[in-house]
């Protein structure tokens, strides 16, 4: 039987890194477990806490098998649960939403990176698992109206080509601009939902932060995303189509912190 070959460097790179997203996504969870008051919600994020627990572990066993290190990953020092709560209900899930919209892809890049039966099987699990999660979020999201759908558009009924590069420029031969297209709408409307969220979160981080480095570095995440939010909401008005930002009175609204701090 031949024995198990030693983890290549991408292996290792990838096993380091998602150490670590996934002990900081159990501190985050811990967090909004404590302060969650919808128990659907709370049951969600223990339910997920418990998995990526349980990959953690598996990683963990990796590694030591091969002689390395344990990353220093985030820790139970690193929270503090009985802090007042930052965000209304519902926020707790948009934020779970986001980051597996973005492990989605990181998984399946990382599984295209592995060599190993076992860590190939690793990335596959968690693939799944972040999939399913993410059903689990939207749908709670869309039962309790704080999430709303991309646009609908008239289903086209012809094939058009793009005949010169003008099309890229945005602008015909009369220097008019054209109407965006379903790929690039999709791409704006995820981007400053995203960002809507983002930068709910960073603001929150800010409000909490001791350092006066640290919330000034926080406050210009803020404004970053909000120039983002801005410039391409403008660019969905122009072409008539509202923007997920009038979703915001549905959004989990962030709450006042105790010690009101001027960003």
């Amino acid at each position: 039987m031949l024995e198990r070959p030693p983890i290549t460097s991408n292996e290792l790179a990838t096993l380091w890194m998602t150490y670590q997203q996934k002990t900081m996504l159990v501190r985050m969870l811990e967090y909004f477990i404590e302060k969650a008051e919808d128990e659907e919600a709370k049951k969600i994020m223990a339910d997920l806490r418990g998995e990526v627990q349980a990959v953690i572990q598996k990683i963990a066993q990796i590694l030591k098998e091969e002689g390395a290190a344990i990353p220093v990953g985030f820790t139970e020092q690193d929270v503090v649960p009985d802090a007042p709560a930052l965000f209304a209900n519902g926020f707790d899930i948009m934020f779970v939403r986001l980051m597996k919209s973005i492990s989605m892809g990181l998984h399946t890049l990382d599984l295209s990176m592995s060599y190993r039966e076992d860590i190939i099987l690793l990335y596959r699990e968690l693939t799944a698992m972040t999939q399913e999660y993410s059903k689990k979020c939207t749908q709670y999201l869309l039962g309790k109206g704080l999430l709303i759908r991309a646009p609908f558009v008239t289903m086209p009924d012809k094939v058009e080509f793009v005949k010169d590069t003008n099309y890229l420029k945005g602008t015909n031969l009369l220097g008019s601009k054209r109407t965006i297209n379903t790929v690039e709408l999709s791409q704006l409307y995820f981007t400053i939902e995203a960002n809507v969220t983002g930068m709910q979160m960073i603001t929150g981080f800010a409000q909490c932060a001791q350092v006066k480095e640290v919330r000034k570095y926080f406050s210009e995440g803020v404004e970053l995303a909000k120039g983002i939010i801005s410039e391409f909401t403008d660019m969905l008005l122009e072409d008539g189509i509202h923007p997920p930002l009038v979703q915001a009175a549905m959004l989990p609204v962030l709450l006042p912190p105790r010690s009101p701090i001027s960003l």
